[in-house]
């Protein structure tokens, strides 16, 4: 399933008049784009299908906030499949005694209004996603859960200055791996202005949401 190339412009209106087939459209032509996000936010195929699954579910849902005046459907879809899946990791986060990743720091940082803060978002899941897993537990307790270093060593059962240590390092690589994507962000937007400006068009905004999702 992958995104079509041409978009119906009332696809997201008919979900929410609670239209099946609308709803089945739905999943057709944007099944390929949430079952890609959903990967990059969870570490088995089973937890992939349930938060996509929860994803559509959730745009049952929210699919009357979508205002064409914002964007196209397919950046409100992402926006709000972005942050339905750091719910959802959060969530399974809590239930697994601290087995997968947190975003929980990511999910504060959002400007709920801000497309590019979703990416920035995106990104620091990336990175932490790429941690060994006793930074990722490291990370875990100690942004989303709120634990001092002695405690996490406490509950790790490790020494309290390898916590520090291992805490320190992989905070550093998260920051560099957003900073990074940050860089690439810039240079493809100067790329789009240029190209715009050669062709006479005026560049559409980054931090485009389609609506608040």
């Amino acid at each position: 399933m992958t995104v079509a190339s041409s978009q119906s412009p009332d696809l997201l209106r008919r979900v929410s008049q609670g239209d099946k087939v609308a709803m089945r459209e739905c999943l057709q032509q944007y099944g390929g784009l949430v079952w890609s996000l959903a990967r990059s936010f969870t570490r088995t195929l089973a937890d992939a299908e349930d938060a996509a699954q929860d994803v559509f579910v959730h745009l049952w849902q929210k699919a009357g906030q979508y205002d064409p005046a914002y964007g196209q459907e397919v950046q409100f879809i992402s926006v709000l499949a972005r942050r339905r899946l750091i719910d959802w990791v959060r969530s399974k986060a809590r239930s697994q005694e601290f087995a997968v990743p947190a975003v929980e720091a990511i999910a504060r940082s959002m400007d709920r209004g801000s497309f590019e803060r979703d990416e920035e978002a995106a990104a620091a899941w990336e990175a932490i996603s790429r941690l060994i897993t006793e930074h990722q537990s490291i990370v875990l307790l100690a942004v989303v859960h709120g634990m001092t270093h002695e405690q996490i060593a406490t509950h790790l059962k490790m020494p309290l200055g390898t916590v520090k240590t291992n805490l320190y390092r992989a905070l550093a690589s998260v920051r560099e791996h957003v900073a990074q994507r940050e860089v690439e962000r810039e240079a493809a937007r100067a790329q789009r202005m240029r190209v715009a400006g050669r062709d006479g068009v005026a560049p559409a905004p980054a931090n485009t949401t389609g609506g608040r999702a």
